[in-house]
């Protein structure tokens, strides 16, 4: 009798010594669930092509002509605004480096297409004759070379763009009168500005990605030289030099498709 009391009395003083820690062990908060890591679809180099439409504005202030006979200027000083449009296709290239959502970068094009426009005005010319002149503008390809800033949702990725941009336009000028007087013209030049752009981009399957964007280039005031000649009366023509002031500025709208090729080299 007396061992059966002890083996109960033992019994209690165990359960009543496990009871609070099994106790405490049920009452134990949950463990938070683990975060996914953010997965990172932008990092490494990549190359593509890309399609869209450029819109130009030239805004142009042809100074005082000089004829390599004595006489006055041919045409006399004039202002006017050249509109353009045009296709514009091309290739593109560059590298990411996604941390986190925040996605940076540099990128750079060249675009190859036939933004063109012409203008014509009237002014009075030579010998106090009603003179009409038109101004051809054609700027046959840009590029960029630009900084990428982005934030990443997964396979999205919105992003802005700023850097500097390279052209080269083509100046085309004639005018005529009851003068009479037929003047022709040629011009060229290559110019650098700067650009600002942004888009949305979409990692659509493995490296593959595609892309929608819009850039501003603007590539302030530069003097051109327009050579070429002018006939008056009649042949033989004069030798003419007209220097013209011009401010150009060119939207671009871009859809493009991108291969990632190979992580970053450093």
């Amino acid at each position: 009798m007396k061992n059966n009391v002890l083996a109960l009395t033992s019994a209690l003083l165990i359960g009543s010594a496990l009871a609070p820690a099994t106790f405490a062990a049920d009452m134990a908060a949950p463990a938070a669930p683990a975060v996914a890591p953010t997965t990172n679809y932008w990092s490494g180099m990549y190359i593509g092509g890309v399609l869209g439409g450029g819109w130009e504005t030239t805004d142009t202030n042809s100074g005082v002509g000089t004829l390599f006979i004595p006489g006055p200027a041919v045409p006399p000083q004039m202002f006017q605004t050249t509109s353009g449009s045009g296709f514009i296709g091309g290739i593109e290239g560059g590298s990411n480096y996604q941390f986190g959502k925040l996605v940076v970068g540099w990128e750079g094009d060249i675009l190859w297409g036939n933004i063109k426009g012409s203008s014509a005005t009237a002014f009075t010319g030579f010998a106090g004759a009603p003179t009409s002149a038109l101004l051809r503008v054609d700027t046959p390809w840009t590029a960029t070379v630009a900084s990428r800033v982005g934030i990443a949702h997964e396979r999205w990725l919105a992003y802005g763009k700023a850097g500097v941009a390279y052209e080269h336009t083509d100046f085309t000028a004639s005018a005529s009168s009851a003068a009479p007087l037929l003047f022709g013209a040629t011009g060229s030049n290559n110019r650098t500005g700067w650009m600002v752009g942004g888009g949305l981009e979409w990692a659509i399957w493995g490296n593959w990605t595609v892309k929608g964007e819009y850039d501003y280039l603007d590539f302030g005031n530069r003097s051109v030289a327009l050579n070429g000649s002018t006939t008056f009366i009649a042949p033989p023509s004069v030798p003419t030099v007209v220097t013209t002031l011009n401010s150009q500025r060119i939207s671009e709208f871009k859809f493009g498709i991108n291969w990632k090729f190979m992580p970053n080299l450093w």
